[in-house]
């Protein structure tokens, strides 16, 4: 007895979506493949028109919730832009072929921690996770975090400078085959 087309077909689908699934476990495995499609697509863009799509910090924030787990809040809800078990969580992101490590966080937002999402030029993903308590102190309606004081991806790098929590992934997207 040989499979149908759509059997094979409902059968390729669901190696990818296990697939998705080993490797965003907190995550919706429908989310995670839009996300994935979203990634491929900016790239294929960055690749015919030598231009970036203007959606990294949508794409920042689906990293987050795919990989992390964070729990989004809705649309243009102040403060943060989701929890992480008891904490708010404010997500900035770093786009391609942006030299500068500095994220600019309003001070009167209601979060605990950043997570500062990075996309390399090969669409990479990179994340870190800053305690509010040791950005900057200060007056003035933004808080600067400086990212550079800690571009190694390692924890004892961060740990010695005292500004990141923890680093939390470096991961390249080259193609479909990462899935």
């Amino acid at each position: 007895m040989t499979a149908t087309g759509s059997t094979k077909a409902k059968s390729v689908r669901h190696i990818y979506l296990n697939g998705l699934r080993d490797n965003y476990p907190r995550a919706d495995p429908e989310v995670a493949e839009a996300f994935h499609s979203l990634v491929q697509v900016a790239a294929k863009y960055r690749e015919l028109t030598g231009r970036h799509l203007s959606i990294f910090g949508e794409l920042g924030e689906l990293y987050a919730e795919v990989k992390f787990g964070i729990k989004r809040h809705r649309l243009h809800a102040a403060g943060s832009h989701g929890r992480l078990g008891n904490d708010f969580i404010e997500i900035k992101t770093i786009g391609p072929g942006n030299r500068s490590n500095k994220v600019r966080v309003k001070r009167s937002g209601n979060f605990s921690k950043v997570m500062v999402v990075r996309i390399t030029d090969d669409y990479g993903f990179e994340a870190r996770m800053v305690e509010r308590k040791v950005l900057r102190k200060g007056l003035g309606k933004w808080i600067t975090y400086h990212g550079a004081a800690c571009r190694l991806p390692t924890r004892k790098n961060c740990r010695l400078r005292g500004l990141v929590t923890s680093w939390l992934v470096s991961e390249p997207w080259h193609g479909e085959s990462r899935i």
